[in-house]
């Protein structure tokens, strides 16, 4: 088995994430060190996922993969738990390209290696292997997370849902909920961490 990288914990939940190299996400319960939930994208090539982030005050975890990909999943005691809501790929137009018609920019994919959110504004910092900072706002999928929320009654002390509603179901969630509001070059080789101050 590959060691997991990349802890991230939520204490107020008291869970704990792990991301490892085969694409797998575990969340345990911090006190009881038992599983609770395990989270894959669900597809032929499955990327490494390199580092997870619980988003603060949210039931909401950002994970990073190898192929670029930022993938937002819904977490205890949200209705849509272990669901990914959204993802955007993180792409830099870094390289020109010359195919005889002159130089063209060409797209590319890289792993993002650092995150750290800002709660006062729902914004996500983001750091890649390319040297690239990127600025996500959230706010949308956390205004939709919290809506579908209070659609449902839940039992905060057991964290099971008790009476769902079924009006709930009519929040959809999109890749266009995450927007990227602004991308440049930091550094000029990877990043490693990134650490958000108010």
């Amino acid at each position: 088995m590959v060691p997991n990288t990349s802890p991230n914990s939520n204490v107020e939940q008291g869970i704990i994430a792990t991301a490892d190299d085969h694409g797998y996400i575990y969340i345990y319960n911090h006190s009881s060190h038992r599983p609770e939930n395990t989270l894959q994208i669900v597809n032929d090539n499955i990327p490494s996922v390199k580092i997870v982030k619980f988003i603060l005050n949210t039931d909401c975890v950002v994970s990073a993969d190898m192929a670029g990909y930022l993938n937002f999943w819904a977490m205890n005691p949200h209705p849509h738990k272990g669901k990914r809501l959204a993802f955007v790929i993180n792409q830099n137009n870094q390289e020109k390209i010359d195919r005889g018609h002159g130089p063209e920019l060409n797209l590319l994919n890289f792993a993002i290696r650092g995150i750290d959110y800002d709660p006062e504004n729902h914004m996500l910092y983001t750091g890649d292997e390319s040297g690239y900072m990127q600025k996500w706002d959230i706010s949308v999928l956390l205004e939709k997370m919290e809506a579908t929320m209070k659609t449902y009654q839940t039992d905060k002390t057991s964290m099971f849902i008790t009476n769902p509603n079924p009006k709930g179901d009519a929040i959809t969630f999109d890749n266009s909920d995450v927007r990227l509001v602004h991308s440049w070059q930091a550094h000029k080789n990877q990043i490693n961490c990134i650490t958000w101050v108010p």
